[in-house]
């Protein structure tokens, strides 16, 4: 398996971020499933719906993070 296959199985793509939470919310929150390697939160400020990128050391922690789809963060279900 090369890096860049590697890397993809251990990111996952978030949305419905509230426009109020942080990267490090993201962190701290997604932490409770592996240890998070990185995180890149998007989208406009002033929009009220933003979407991230977390990233694992491990596959199965990205797996485990899937489990969270539907979860209360800030005003809005992530997915």
């Amino acid at each position: 398996m090369s890096y860049m296959q590697s890397k993809k199985m251990c990111t996952i793509f978030i949305t419905c971020i509230d426009v109020a939470i942080s990267e490090e919310q993201l962190v701290q929150y997604f932490s409770s499933c592996g240890t998070v390697a990185a995180c890149k939160l998007c989208g406009d400020t002033n929009h009220p719906k933003r979407f991230a990128f977390i990233e694992y050391t491990a596959p199965i922690e990205a797996d485990k993070a899937l489990s969270l789809n539907g979860s209360n963060l800030g005003f809005y279900s992530i997915q």
